[in-house]
C-alpha cells in the first residue's frame, strides 16, 4: 500500500508519527499535518494509493513550514512550525470529534492548540522536535547550538485545556576539546565551529529513563549528555 499526500510533489513528508489509540499514522510535511486511519492494516492490499484521510491546519502566524512532528502522549501530539518561536501541542481526540462533524467530502479539520511551549525564534529549518512518552518531556535544539528542556508533567496531570510554558532547563553549547583545547587542534576546532559561532542542532533524543541526552549538529557531532542529581 502506498499512501499519498495531496500536495506530495510540493512539499516532502519529513516526520512520521503513529497513535495506537485512534489506529492513525500522521506526517508531517512542510505545508501540512496530513492522516491516515489504518484500523485493519494487514489487509490493504499491496498495490493500492490512499489519500490521506484528513488535512490537519495548525493555526500559525506565519506560512507553515512544518519540520517537526513527535508523539508526547497517547493522544497529545508535538508539532513545530518555521519562524513561529514556539512549539505547539494538540489534543488528536480533539481532530476526531471534530472530523466526525465535516459535511461529505470535507477533509480539513482546524485544531485548537492545547500548548504553545517558548522556543527559539529562527527560520533556520529542518530542526526536528523529540517528545519522550512516560517522561512528558519535550526536547528541541535550536541553531545556535543550544538545546530547550520542556516537563510537562504538571500541565498533563492536570489536564489543562490550555497552556503556555517555558523551557525548564536550557543547555548552551559546550566547549569541546579532544585531548587539550580546541584552539591547539585546527581540525577539530573547524569541525565544531563550521566557520559559525555554534553549529545548528538537528535532531535530539532523550533515553527512556532521562537520565542520558543525545544531540546531532549540522556539522556532523554526536553529543551525549549524562544529567545528574
Amino acid at each position: 500500500m502506498r499512501l499519498v499526500c495531496p500536495r506530495a510533489n510540493l512539499n516532502p513528508v519529513l516526520n512520521l508519527v503513529f497513535l495506537p489509540k485512534f489506529d492513525v499514522l500522521l506526517a508531517g510535511c512542510e505545508d501540512g499535518v496530513f492522516s491516515w486511519n489504518l484500523p485493519e492494516f494487514r489487509k490493504e492490499k499491496l498495490n493500492e494509493e490512499r489519500i490521506a484521510d484528513l488535512e490537519i491546519k495548525i493555526p500559525t502566524r506565519c506560512e507553515p513550514c512544518f519540520d517537526g512532528l513527535a508523539k508526547l502522549t497517547e493522544q497529545l501530539v508535538v508539532v513545530k512550525c518555521v519562524e513561529e518561536g514556539e512549539i505547539y501541542v494538540f489534543d488528536y481526540a480533539q481532530v476526531v470529534q471534530r472530523s466526525k462533524r465535516l459535511s461529505s467530502g470535507k477533509k480539513l479539520v482546524t485544531v485548537e492548540l492545547r500548548g504553545q511551549l517558548r522556543w527559539q525564534t529562527t527560520d533556520e529549518i529542518y530542526i526536528n522536535v523529540t517528545a519522550r512518552p512516560g517522561l512528558n518531556a519535550v526536547v528541541c535544539g535550536d541553531n545556535e547550538g543550544t538545546i530547550w528542556l520542556y516537563d510537562l508533567q504538571k500541565q498533563i496531570d492536570e489536564d489543562a485545556r490550555r497552556f503556555k510554558a517555558k523551557p525548564v532547563k536550557i543547555l548552551e553549547w559546550p566547549e569541546c576539546s579532544i585531548g587539550g583545547s580546541k584552539d591547539e587542534d585546527v581540525q577539530l576546532k573547524e569541525s565544531i565551529t563550521s566557520g559559525f559561532k555554534n553549529p545548528v542542532v538537528n535532531t535530539t533524543d532523550l533515553s527512556h529513563d532521562g537520565q542520558y541526552l543525545v544531540a546531532v549538529t549540522d556539522n556532523n557531532l554526536v553529543c551525549i549528555w549524562k544529567f545528574s542529581g
